[in-house]
């Protein structure tokens, strides 16, 4: 045996066995250093993100406490908080912050930046609608770690969260409220508004859901339609002659022949009879031209217009294509005819049967007209008494809106109770209206035209029907807005 070869290969084998050992300890020395840097990273970067939630949380309290605290602050500028008198103070710069266990410093700032939004209200980083009650808020916070410089960027969206409301349900104290208020029953100004029962505003002289007054919409004055043979027919004494986009209907009357039925639906209690027989009324083409027929129980059929009707009606369309029309002042014109009493003029402008309008101007009127009848309200000087200003949310209104009917409404504000006043819509022009929709329904006011103002007023604008016969009932307004 080879003592001495043995004894070789054995100290060749103890060698490599330290080599692998080393190679195995330095290995595991490496795993453990890059372990506990990750872990120090880690610490690091949590510590980094609990400072930038912090500063956020911060930065909330400090807006809701006012919202004027940040909004007046430079967009893209670094700022930071510091504390007196037991609140925060905005600084410009960042702040050092040391934590106990922890032997690194870190650098902590935030921005403010302004907030757009699109059509649809929804946040848009790029330019959009300007919203003046939202800010980003951006945190940084840095700290260097084996000399590489490290952060943390993180961002909340803020915005005003303390709301008020004016809300109004009674103008009965009447116009000429000149003062600013937070309360009251009264108004600026108004034009054909009807406000002097208690609880709501309507259209003046126009029936409302409920209410009274008249559904009539033929003048009290111009109401007459003339016969040569049976002398006046008052189309206001039954107080039912309605005219509409679509129709004529109720019932006229002469001291002669009696009552004139204009249709089935609202005829006086002789006419049914009739009604049996043919299911007559009074059109209108929704531009004034009136076709049909109306009926008489002593004369029979008044035709309006020459169509093709009964034979024996009318045989005066062989020769004049005659008719009954209205204008765009309401006014009728024109002829209608009858077998028995001949022409029935509806204006002494009808010279066909002579000009009597030098003895009698007579001639029936309707409100009726392609446009609806409006009443306008302005309110009073409302009063955040927030010498900043506020921030104009939403305005709504409830009531009763009748089909037909619109409520529609203008804003304006200032920082001096003298105004002036702009009354603008959506798109800031004084020509358009914020319209909810209905009534107890929510329409946001664009704050960027209404942005950090103490005084608001608002000016709301009531439709009636295109018949002008019914009028939307407003009860109560209800602006809202935040500080």
């Amino acid at each position: 045996m080879n003592l001495k070869n043995q004894r070789g290969q054995s100290l060749i084998e103890l060698v490599i066995a330290l080599a692998v050992g080393v190679l195995f300890l330095t290995g595991s020395i490496g795993i453990i250093i890059v372990s506990m840097r990750i872990d120090v990273q880690s610490t690091a970067s949590q510590n980094a993100s609990e400072l930038a939630s912090e500063i956020l949380e911060q930065v909330s309290v400090f807006a809701n406490a006012d919202w004027h605290n940040v909004d007046g602050a430079a967009t893209s500028t670094e700022y930071s908080l510091s504390q007196s008198l037991g609140f925060f103070i905005l600084e410009s710069g960042s702040e050092l912050v040391d934590l106990d266990g922890d032997n690194r410093t870190y650098t902590r700032s935030f921005q403010i930046f302004d907030v757009y939004r699109d059509f649809n209200n929804d946040l848009v980083l790029t330019p959009g609608i300007f919203d003046p009650s939202t800010l980003r808020v951006v945190a940084t916070v840095s700290w260097l770690e084996n000399g590489q410089a490290a952060e943390i960027v993180t961002e909340k969206y803020i915005t005003r969260t303390r709301n008020r409301a004016f809300t109004q349900t009674d103008w009965s104290g009447g116009p000429n409220e000149t003062l600013p208020i937070q309360t009251t029953t009264r108004f600026s100004t108004s034009t054909n508004i009807g406000y002097a029962t208690s609880g709501y505003i309507s259209i003046e002289d126009l029936a409302v859901s409920g209410g009274g007054g008249s559904t009539s919409n033929i003048h009290p004055i111009y109401k007459y339609a003339w016969s040569d043979i049976y002398g006046w027919i008052d189309f206001k004494i039954t107080d039912t002659v309605t005219v509409s986009s679509t129709k004529v209907t109720g019932y006229a009357q002469s001291d002669a022949i009696g009552f004139i039925a204009l249709d089935c639906a609202t005829t006086p209690s002789s006419t049914p009879d009739i009604c049996s027989i043919s299911d007559f009324g009074i059109a209108n083409d929704g531009f004034g031209d009136l076709k049909g027929l109306a009926w008489n129980d002593q004369i029979g059929w008044i035709r309006f217009d020459c169509e093709d009707y009964p034979v024996g009606i009318g045989d005066q369309c062989g020769t004049v294509d005659y008719g009954v029309s209205i204008d765009s002042n309401g006014d009728f014109d024109g002829w209608a005819w009858n077998d028995v009493a001949g022409w029935i003029s509806f204006n002494c402008d009808n010279t066909f049967i002579g000009d009597t309008c030098a003895t009698s101007d007579y001639k029936v009127n309707t409100s009726w007209g392609t446009a609806p009848g409006t009443g306008v309200l302005t309110s009073s000087i409302f009063d955040t008494q927030r010498i900043g200003g506020a921030a104009f949310n939403w305005i709504m209104w409830s009531g009763i809106q009748p089909t037909d009917t619109n409520v529609k409404f203008q804003i304006a504000s200032s920082n001096n109770q003298l105004g002036p006043w702009s009354y603008l819509g959506p798109d800031g022009a004084d020509t358009s209206y914020y319209e909810p929709g209905g009534p107890d329904t929510v329409v946001a006011i664009k704050k960027a035209y209404h942005h950090n103002e103490r005084y608001v007023r608002y000016r709301v604008t009531l439709e009636s029907d295109p018949g002008k016969t019914i009028s939307p009932t407003v009860e109560d307004v209800i602006l809202n807005w935040s500080y």
